[in-house]
Parts: C-alpha cells; structure tokens; sequence
C-alpha cells in the first residue's frame, strides 16, 4: 500500500502545469534590432540592445558587461553594412555559440555622398522593403536559435513582415499627389526611403524624388 503523505505528494505535482521554457536569450548591437526582435520573438525571447535608445551605434564602445551578455546568448542579431563594425570583434572575443544573424544580409546597399565621397548607407531598415527583410532575416535566425518555438515564431514574422509591406503601400498612396519637384525629404533620414534599395537613379527615374 502506497504511503497516504506519499500518494498526496503524487498528486500535488499532477496537479502542477509544467513549467514554461524559459524565453530564448537574444543580443541585438542596437535598439532598432531590438525592436525587431521584440516585434517578431514576442514571449518566445528576452531581448538585450547593447547600444542604449539614446546612443550611438556608429561609436558605441563595448562594457564587459556586453561581452558577458553575448556569451549568454542563443542569438546575436546585427545590422552590418558597417555600421556596427564594432560587433565583430566582441563576438569573436566572446567565443560563444551564438547564432549570429547579420539584418541586412539581403538588401542591396545603397550608396550615398559623404564628405566628398561615395560610401554605403548602413541605415537600410529605413526603406520599408529593406525592413520586410530585416524581418525575415531575425525571423529565420530566432527559428535557428530556437526550433521548437519555429512555427510561433514564424507566423509572428510573418505578421510584421506584412504589416510593414503595408506601410510601404501608405506611403506610395501618400507620396503618389506629390508633384515630382516638391518630393525633397526634410531629413537625411528619409534619403534611404526614397531612394529605394534599387539606388538612388533608379529611384529619381520612378518617381521624381530629389535625393
């Protein structure tokens, strides 16, 4: 005969849910991946951005407390196009497992004139093609990262994938009245939207835009 202290123990744990697993730790070098991230992981991840919302992601200089941070990580999600450069080294010294996943993997850069030269934009996410794939990219990467949360985390990219698509379509109904002379952004930041990933040339052929 089972103990009477022992079959009630028995029962109490039945009677408890599993515990849920733990959300998958990911390192983003900036806010704006983060966001990403956030947006697409949900509940499945806790997220860590190195580079503060307030901060610089161009001269950003690492703690070790970052260093730490991706060494913990199931997934580090960069930008790339050289505008966390910084991002290499720390991963190399961190030696970790990680999955790494570089956003901009897929766009086509565009290049623009900055001190008299021609370098490349690093701040494609700006043009909401190149965010549809940033969103793919983190989205493949966190299934990587973390497999048995694939399909949440899939029709979740999905979903934000198609809602930026959507934002793209507002602004083309938006900018289409717009008079080709009168279609000059008012700040640098929006030089990557209009210009399109297909270059600026291609764009201004399209749609008049002055970049």
């Amino acid at each position: 005969m089972i103990p009477r202290r022992a079959l009630l123990a028995s029962l109490a744990a039945l009677a408890v849910p599993a515990a849920a697993a733990a959300p998958a730790k990911v390192v983003a070098s900036f806010s704006v991946l983060a966001d990403m991230v956030r947006e697409i992981g949900g509940d499945e991840v806790s997220v860590t951005s190195l580079v503060p919302p307030d901060g610089d992601a161009h001269t950003y200089e690492p703690r070790p407390s970052d260093l730490r941070a991706i060494q913990g990580a199931k997934l580090v999600v960069t930008n790339g196009l050289g505008l966390d450069a910084w991002m290499d080294r720390l991963i190399d010294s961190a030696a970790g497992g990680a999955t790494r996943v570089v956003a901009s993997a897929e766009v086509s850069p565009r290049r623009m004139s900055e001190g008299g030269r021609q370098v490349v934009d690093p701040h494609a996410w700006q043009d909401p093609r190149n965010g549809v794939l940033y969103a793919r990219a983190i989205t493949e990467g966190l299934i990587r990262a973390a497999p048995d949360r694939a399909e949440r985390i899939r029709g979740q990219g999905a979903r934000y994938a198609a809602a930026i698509g959507e934002t793209d379509a507002w602004i083309e109904r938006t900018l289409a009245p717009v008079p080709p002379d009168k279609r000059k952004p008012l700040i640098p930041g929006l030089k990557a939207l209009m210009a399109r990933h297909t270059g600026d040339a291609a764009w201004q052929r399209k749609s008049g835009a002055s970049t």
